[in-house]
């Protein structure tokens, strides 16, 4: 069992253990409600920061990003378990008060910023996150891109078996195809609502991905091509290739199955033969 940093217990201590309570007086003190429009929810479940904690332990925590320092209370409880954290909050209204509690933390840098204008700016190989549901998308997409080698993260359930999903499966998507062009995925445990605050519309869910390839050469037009073929996801193959690419093909299997039906290492195969790079491409061709 995962047990709570020194410097967590020491804050939760004059709130008698309860996260949830700390966190709302704490907002309560310094002013602040929750932004909606930032999808702001706070973690106050105990259960949630020992997942993560687990899962960042079992990867080997160097140096880390985290996404959204929130209260820092995910950042205190990793505080001891990894080498370097930086600790991003966008929120401006959270910065003094982040500042002045990361003061005192030899390991942990604080940056008020948009975390997806550092992450490649950083010396990190980890991520972690709670981040609001608004920068899912976009988190993702930088993710495929960077060179982080692995990330811990609570997103929508939704998004999270999205992920997962196998071709010819309903939320089968173009997300899908590029995160598992890099990572390889595993899914955890699924949260209910009751513990955030204030209380999200859909589940959660823990995700971790575990980088296999470095950014390919065509990464860019390798995007585009996965969005304009998505965008005709029933049709066929070929057809759909013929419009986004310009290319034909002639094999049989691309003739008889539509693009939400071949795996990943399909589209790769089929960016291959206009795109060369010198690294090897897919590990399974």
């Amino acid at each position: 069992m995962v047990e709570l940093s020194r410097d967590l217990i020491e804050i939760l201590d004059f709130y008698s253990g309860d996260l949830k309570r700390y966190t709302i007086e704490k907002l309560r003190e310094l002013g602040l409600r929750p932004s909606k429009k930032r999808g702001q929810n706070f973690t106050i479940s105990i259960r949630i920061l020992e997942d993560i904690t687990s899962a960042v332990s079992r990867l080997g925590c160097g140096n880390v990003i985290e996404v959204g320092s929130g209260l820092g209370v995910l950042t205190l409880q990793l505080n001891s378990v990894c080498r370097k954290i930086y600790s991003i909050e966008i929120d401006k209204r959270l910065c003094r008060y982040l500042e002045e509690l990361f003061r005192s933390r030899d390991n942990i840098e604080f940056i008020c910023g948009d975390a997806l204008e550092y992450i490649d700016k950083l010396d990190a190989e980890g991520l972690f996150a709670t981040p609001p549901y608004s920068i899912t998308g976009p988190l993702l997409g930088k993710l495929a891109s960077s060179r982080i080698k692995w990330a811990v993260m609570i997103l929508q359930r939704d998004v999270v078996e999205r992920l997962a999903a196998k071709p010819g499966e309903e939320n089968y998507g173009s997300v899908t195809v590029l995160v598992r062009t890099y990572f390889d995925i595993e899914i955890g445990r699924v949260y209910k609502p009751h513990l955030f605050y204030p209380r999200p519309e859909v589940d959660s869910r823990l995700v971790i991905l575990k980088r296999y390839r470095d950014k390919l050469c065509f990464h860019e037009e390798l995007e585009k091509s996965l969005k304009c073929m998505f965008s005709q996801r029933n049709k066929l193959v070929y057809k759909v290739a013929r419009e986004c690419l310009s290319i034909e093909l002639s094999e049989k299997i691309y003739r008889e199955k539509r693009v939400d039906e071949i795996p990943p290492e399909d589209f790769l195969r089929i960016l291959s033969t206009i795109y060369s790079c010198s690294e090897n491409i897919p590990r399974s061709l």
